[in-house]
């Protein structure tokens, strides 16, 4: 996922592994020409790698002294300026990066929301289009049952039919039209 993030971002590939000092502000040009004098890499993850190198080193050379006070105020002062520059440069690439980050991933996510609407969107209109095509397939099924119940209906005589209430109202209401004029003498 990083690699993909990464190519998908040449600032924060830049920021991360190349030449960071190019993105920074111009203030901090005496620092990258100090790094670059040194030979040190100008990437966010070479200079965490030299700070994290230099810290151990300077520990190395503690545990070998004879851990006096003297020895640890040599060694506190030792490449100080080389670290202090280290650390400049990487807290402003970090920021850069850490906004980079929030823009890419912003980006994403709404992508991915704009993304979930329209499938929303997709899927309620599927459901609405299939919930009416559904719904006038049941209602053509109701009224061919209706239209089969009459004629079982037409076999039976008139006032067998009509003296039972429920097969009446049956008649009244699948008959809008045709016993509109009888309706009232039913």
């Amino acid at each position: 996922m990083v690699a993909e993030i990464i190519e998908e971002n040449p600032v924060m590939e830049t920021l991360l592994l190349g030449d960071g000092c190019s993105l920074l502000p111009s203030t901090l040009d005496s620092y990258c020409k100090n790094l670059k004098v040194n030979g040190i890499s100008r990437g966010f993850i070479n200079l965490m790698n030299e700070f994290e190198g230099s810290l151990r080193e300077k520990v190395e050379i503690y545990k070998q002294s004879d851990k006096s006070a003297e020895a640890l105020a040599d060694l506190q002062f030792k490449d100080y300026k080389v670290r202090a520059v280290i650390y400049v440069v990487s807290l402003y690439e970090m920021t850069l990066l850490w906004t980079t980050m929030n823009e890419f991933f912003t980006g994403k996510v709404q992508a991915d929301k704009d993304g979930t609407k329209t499938s929303l969107s997709l899927f309620v209109v599927l459901v609405v289009f299939l919930g009416f095509a559904g719904w006038k397939f049941v209602l053509k099924g109701l009224g061919e049952s209706a239209n089969r119940l009459k004629n079982i209906l037409r076999v039976f005589p008139a006032g067998l039919v009509l003296a039972n209430f429920t097969l009446k109202a049956f008649l009244m209401k699948a008959s809008k039209e045709g016993l509109e004029q009888i309706r009232n003498e039913i």
